[in-house]
């Protein structure tokens, strides 16, 4: 019992930590660097799912018509515009598909065409395919320092959970291991105000 309450602890702990870091972090809108195209992150407090937007659009309507439902927590990560990099060394983009899990309320995000495939025809009733949510990279560059983006399975609630920090990965495999299983990288991207043109 003392060490579930101390790991309990731990976590909030934590979680106040990584809170406090995304604020500061995180600029007011509109302030996004040049030539970035920003991945918004955002907790659905009555799922406890996740939700990741690119769109400005969707993210001020989110945050203007449900504040008491969805936490606004920043840029998760950001890809560069088409251009950005010489064509050269412009590292292979990758379409983030997004669906709509109807029952759950909540997102799945895939850049695999097979999983794409396997949702349309065997869940039809449960998902709904909103189409692509955003770009990212399909693989790591050996001329830009992209990072992995983890992606986890929620085993209590369905949902994914996607996050592109190394440390926020091992707290979620330490500390919340019995609610998310890690399903390895989804895709890669760069840290949100990284590079600066």
């Amino acid at each position: 019992m003392h060490r579930a309450r101390v790991r309990a602890f731990t976590w909030i702990i934590v979680a106040a930590m990584l809170a406090a870091v995304l604020a500061v972090a995180a600029p007011a809108f509109g302030q996004e660097q040049y030539g970035e195209v920003v991945v918004y992150r955002f907790y659905n407090q009555r799922t406890g799912a996740h939700f990741y937007t690119s769109s400005a659009a969707e993210r001020d309507i989110v945050t203007a018509t449900w504040p008491t439902i969805y936490t606004y927590e920043g840029p998760a990560f950001s890809i560069f515009e088409p251009g950005w990099f010489s064509s050269e060394y412009e590292p292979a983009r990758a379409s983030v598909h997004r669906f709509y899990n109807v029952v759950s309320g909540s997102h799945f995000y895939t850049v695999s065409s097979a999983e794409v495939d396997i949702v349309k025809s065997k869940y039809p009733t449960i998902f709904t395919y909103d189409g692509v949510g955003f770009e990212a990279y399909a693989a790591e560059s050996d001329y830009a320092p992209l990072l992995p983006v983890y992606r986890f399975y929620n085993m209590k609630n369905g949902s994914h959970f996607y996050t592109i920090s190394a440390v926020e990965k091992a707290v979620v495999q330490i500390q919340l291991r019995d609610t998310y299983h890690y399903d390895g990288i989804a895709f890669y991207a760069v840290p949100f105000g990284l590079y600066v043109r």
